[in-house]
Formats: structure tokens, sequence, C-alpha cells
């Protein structure tokens, strides 16, 4: 009688375990946002190969090396983004609720020097109302426009939001952010991923 009621708490302390095991798998979201920000508040444009313009690209690329560069851009990345601190919500194979969290975590990577060009350079609220009056909305028609003449340098980077949310036993997941579907997989495939998944944001 006593070996039956061992085996009886050994079998009932593997089935606590096992549902616990399966209740307290963790599932890791990653969102990736591609995001720019300018040399501090500087938002400038120049001649293109002009050497003021070669010598303001020399300054961008050695700020973008900087922590200061990394910190600004860790701050865009929560102060003006689609995805930090959205809700997570994975379903499972019946449509229930299995899992809650949100995308608390950011890092930034790939920091580098992109460019852009223009055919005007840029203008203040105010001279671009005397442009128009003068000249009309056709800026071919301005004084300074210059086919692809311009050149604009910013520092474009990724962020990174990423998430963790505990899910209870199911055959199939579906993961949303902030309402939106992303994708859906089965317990094998997430898996397969060692229960992370990443995704590119628009």
């Amino acid at each position: 009688m006593k070996k039956l009621a061992i085996f009886a708490l050994v079998a009932l302390t593997s089935i606590t375990q096992t549902h616990v095991a399966e209740a307290a798998t963790s599932l890791k979201v990653t969102v990736r946002e591609g995001v720019w920000i300018w040399l501090g508040d500087e938002w400038q444009t120049h001649v293109a190969d002009e050497p003021e313009a070669l010598e303001f690209k020399k300054k961008i690329t050695t700020y973008a090396k900087t922590s200061k560069a990394k910190s600004q851009a860790l701050a865009e990345c929560k102060t003006d983004s689609n995805y930090y601190n959205k809700r997570i919500k994975v379903l499972d194979a019946r449509n229930g609720t299995s899992g809650l969290g949100n995308l608390k975590s950011v890092t930034v990577s790939r920091l580098k020097v992109a460019e852009q060009t223009a055919n005007v350079p840029y203008y203040t609220y105010e001279e671009k109302v005397a442009l128009v009056d003068e000249y009309g909305t056709n800026e071919e028609e301005y004084p300074d426009w210059i086919e692809e003449g311009y050149v604009m340098y910013y520092i474009d980077y990724i962020c990174s939001y990423v998430g963790i949310v505990s899910l209870n036993n199911s055959n199939a997941y579906k993961i949303y952010v902030d309402g939106d579907f992303y994708e859906e997989y089965s317990r094998a495939e997430l898996a397969k991923k060692k229960w992370a998944v990443t995704f590119d944001g628009d």
C-alpha cells in the first residue's frame, strides 16, 4: 500500500511539473524598424561634391561612431517609434489568448551614414513661402534648382524592440503586435526556432 501511495505521489508530481513547464514556455519576439537621425539637430543640404559637403560627410561619419550618436539613436527609438512598448498578443490553436507581453527592451545596431539627393536646398518655412509667392509651386522655377545637385547626409540604423511572452501549451500559435497579425507557427516550428522570432516592421 505504501509503495502504491509513493508511486501515486511521484506520478502526480511529474504531471504537475509537466504542466508548469508547458505553461512557462517563453517566446522571445523581436521587431526591427529602420530609423534615421540627423547630426544633432542639424538638417542640412549641401551642393553635391563641394568641399563643404565632403567636410560635413566626414563630420557626421565621425559622429556616427560615438556613444553620443548611439544614445541619440536609442532615444529616437523610444520617442518616435511605431513599436516601443506595444502589446504582443499570442493566440492558441483555438484562437484563445495563450500569452500577452510588451515590446519593452530596445537596442540599436548598424549605425551608418547614408545620403539623399535633392533638386533644391533645404528651405525654412518662411523661405519656402516666399519662393511659392514669387515662383509658384514648380521647384524647377526656383533660382536654386539643380537636378540632383544637392545632398543630405544622415545616420541610418536599426531599432530592435524585444518582448518576452509566457505561453500556454498549444499545437499552434498566432502572433499579433499592436493588433496587427504577423505570423502563425506550429509548436514544432517554434521549438526549431528555439522559441525566438524576429519580424521586420513597416
